[in-house]
């Protein structure tokens, strides 16, 4: 499970812009690093061959370590650490049908493995194969997601102008109203019992997908009303999706062998797509009446998907399978990640009261925070970054690299897919004081201990960084915004149990007790 995660999303997603730009224009170190690493080897390299790692047996390689890969262990417990902790900052691995793969630990390397990620960047040709080949057999058009090479740059260039930020901020005012049905839940389902609440990932999964669906759709489809049956089933078939994906592309038998998994993946995708069609067809036919009357605005708040049907640079069927594939995409990541904030601040009171107080100075009596107004709350931005810190969505990023780089002092040859071992940077002391500790106020970039750039990337870097990292940033910053005023967490549960699938996520019941201010 350690290992499906590295390769999927959103390049963390796989994905979802060249995230960090900002950040990197104030990193000293970048061009020198590209100059140390970047090369076609010399006398100060040693070969691949030398580099330390796991052959495994002739033939079948280091098939031993397949079960381990796919365990879904994290910390020390995992794979990689157990890896790095052998053979340290670089390793390669033999891994059966995928061949040689090479582990890095370290800033410069990861640097260099993105800064040579080449015209098409791949999380790797058999992963991103697999995928593509199910759509084919099933006659869907590729997904940005798993897409390569010049048939993932045509739908990256198609669709890449509606994710800027400008655009996603049309989306603020819609998005405040979703967070909103939401606290009315909260407050209405735990008013009886003193503000508990057993599990708030379900409810989280709830908001995620309807914040989600507004932004690929353009409509609240709205899941609290237990009425509202095909909804529910759309959110459930985004869930399979995503948790089906992960099975089926480490060990693609569904070659030789339609597994349980591959056979589910199926299911979830076909009713996925059949009603978001349902949608879709909507869209069309209101867009439709809208061009006839002159009366269509690019800028306003709709979905991403009406975006693209207005532009035109998509085939309705090739949108839909955008749609679909951010969907799912999108409602897994976001729903993990704000359960994991709210348990880290359900149990410091104190920064509760900072943030709420810092909300409340730039809000003032707004129910509502604006696109400007989001940008002005500081303390909202570090406590999603050092979230993402604690809790990656992925455990590793992939990159096949597209040219003889040097990495660690060993050659590494065009071809190769590089690994990086986010979660290992994240909670090394090398990189972070108390890295085990949610310290937001780490973030605070006029502090004068500066954080590498390539020590946490939760959404990938580059062009195939995460697709809808502007959504999820927004998405996350309206829910404390809006929250964090109306209501104090509480939580008894020091720590969470982990597991890592295709996505991290909690392994067990997330209580937290929520009580009007």
């Amino acid at each position: 499970m350690a290992f499906r995660a590295s390769i999927l999303l959103y390049s963390a997603s796989n994905t979802r812009r060249c995230a960090l730009q900002h950040v990197l224009r104030a990193s000293k170190s970048t061009t020198a690093t590209s100059q140390v690493y970047v090369g076609s080897g010399g006398e100060s390299t040693k070969p691949f061959s030398e580099m330390p790692g796991d052959a495994g047996w002739p033939v079948v390689g280091a098939v031993r370590s397949i079960p381990e890969l796919i365990s879904g262990k994290v910390g020390k417990e995992s794979y990689v650490y157990k890896l790095c902790a052998k053979y340290g900052t670089i390793a390669r691995v033999n891994i059966p049908g995928f061949g040689w793969m090479v582990f890095v630990n370290g800033t410069e390397a990861v640097e260099t493995m993105f800064r040579t990620e080449g015209k098409y960047p791949s999380r790797g040709a058999v992963f991103e194969q697999a995928v593509t080949n199910i759509y084919k057999h099933s006659n869907w058009p590729s997904g940005l997601i798993f897409a390569y090479g010049e048939d993932w740059k045509r739908i990256r260039s198609a669709i890449g102008k509606q994710v800027i930020p400008r655009r996603v901020g049309n989306l603020t005012p819609p998005l405040c109203s979703v967070t909103g049905d939401l606290l009315n839940h909260l407050e209405e389902t735990t008013s009886s019992n003193g503000g508990k609440i057993e599990d708030v990932t379900p409810i989280l999964t709830k908001w995620a997908f309807q914040n989600t669906a507004y932004f690929v759709f353009g409509e609240n489809l709205e899941v609290y009303n237990t009425d509202k049956q095909t909804h529910q089933e759309f959110m459930e078939a985004g869930l399979e999706f995503i948790k089906q994906v992960g099975l089926i592309v480490p060990l693609p038998i569904f070659k030789y062998f339609p597994s349980i998994a591959y056979r589910t993946f199926i299911q979830a995708t076909k009713r996925m797509r059949e009603l978001g069609k349902q949608v879709m067809e909507r869209k069309v036919v209101a867009l439709s009446e809208e061009i006839a009357r002159g009366v269509v605005d690019e800028t306003r708040a709709v979905g991403i998907l009406e975006q693209w049907l207005i532009e035109g640079k998509l085939e309705p069927e090739d949108a839909l399978t955008q749609a679909c594939d951010l969907l799912s995409a999108g409602l897994d990541t976001t729903k993990n990640t704000s359960t994991f904030m709210l348990h880290e601040l359900a149990k410091q009171p104190a920064l509760q009261d900072q943030l709420c107080a810092e909300i409340r100075t730039v809000l003032g009596d707004k129910v509502n925070p604006s696109w400007e107004d989001l940008q002005n709350i500081p303390l909202v931005r570090y406590c999603l970054k050092e979230t993402l810190r604690l809790y990656p969505a992925v455990e590793m990023n992939t990159r096949e690299i597209t040219t003889d780089v040097v990495l660690n002092g060993y050659q590494v040859p065009a071809g190769t897919a590089v690994i990086s071992c986010n979660s290992l940077m994240s909670h090394s002391t090398d990189y972070f004081d108390e890295p085990d500790k949610f310290i937001p106020e780490r973030w605070n970039k006029s502090k004068e201990d500066s954080i590498h750039p390539f020590v946490s990337l939760p959404f990938g870097f580059g062009q195939r960084g995460c697709y809808g990292r502007r959504l999820a940033e927004l998405e996350i910053y309206i829910l404390l915004t809006k929250l964090i005023p109306r209501f104090t967490l509480s939580t008894d549960q020091d720590s969470i149990a982990l597991f890592q699938g295709t996505v991290l996520k909690p392994n067990e019941p997330v209580p937290i007790t929520i009580k009007e201010r």
